[in-house]
């Protein structure tokens, strides 16, 4: 029977032959059983080369692309990225023949999908008493806070329900977009456009960093429990 293999990045195969849909755990897959040699047949694919011209032109592309397209060139300090690629010690690799291969889910399109709950009340379960409507909710932030932490800390800052705490955050919040080398290689491009919200009939680039409702001074308190406990019990 033909299986047709989808992969998860948490070890989770799902696999469909027509009929039924399967999960199957990695560590569930026995040798020599029909399922896991459908498995074994997809990882068991040759490796293939680029030629050196193709590799070439591949990176010349790629640093192309970047130079002209991404959007946080002056905020990283970088000239170019063919210079950049070469101080980081990447632009061998980036040359190289050898063809890699970056699996994700066919079946959703997505490289992982997470879904997380948390035991908001203690009582050791999780349900619809798990809310957060009744409690006060601090987010601390700090010039660490970068490109997706920027963006959750601009989205909490707006929803009026998050008071900021720490440092004002580095930004960093582009439009992310897809594109694809000459030889196929996929990969996401931050660019020129920047994620904005709309304040008093203004747009107010959110790149620009999220300020605190309170500063934190002192980085140690940063990782300091008590002492964060302690400063936002003065706060009510």
């Amino acid at each position: 029977m033909q299986y047709a293999v989808f992969f998860s990045p948490d070890d989770i195969f799902l696999l469909f032959n027509g009929h039924e849909g399967l999960v199957i755990p990695y560590a569930d897959l026995k040798v020599g059983d029909e399922i896991a040699e459908a498995v074994l047949r997809y990882y068991a694919a040759p490796a293939a080369e680029k030629s050196e011209r193709l590799a070439d032109f591949s990176y010349r592309e790629l640093c192309l692309a970047l130079d002209k397209l991404y959007g946080q060139k002056e905020s990283h300090d970088i000239t170019d990225f063919n210079s950049f690629f070469e101080e980081a010690g990447l632009a061998d690799e980036l040359k190289s023949t050898e063809c890699t291969v970056n699996v994700k889910s066919t079946l959703t399109g997505a490289s992982s999908s997470v879904l997380y709950t948390a035991d908001v009340n203690l009582d050791k379960k999780t349900d619809e008493k798990d809310t957060v409507s009744d409690r006060n909710l601090f987010c601390l932030i700090s010039p660490v806070s970068f490109s997706a932490a920027n963006t959750v800390a601009s989205a909490l800052k707006a929803s009026g329900r998050v008071t900021m705490l720490g440092g004002r955050t580095y930004g960093g919040s582009s439009a992310v977009t897809s594109m694809s080398t000459a030889y196929g290689s996929l990969f996401q491009l931050s660019t020129t456009f920047r994620m904005s919200t709309v304040k008093n009939g203004s747009f107010y680039d959110i790149d620009q960093g999220v300020e605190p409702d309170y500063l934190i001074m002192d980085p140690d308190h940063f990782y300091d429990r008590d002492a964060l406990a302690e400063y936002i019990n003065q706060l009510y």
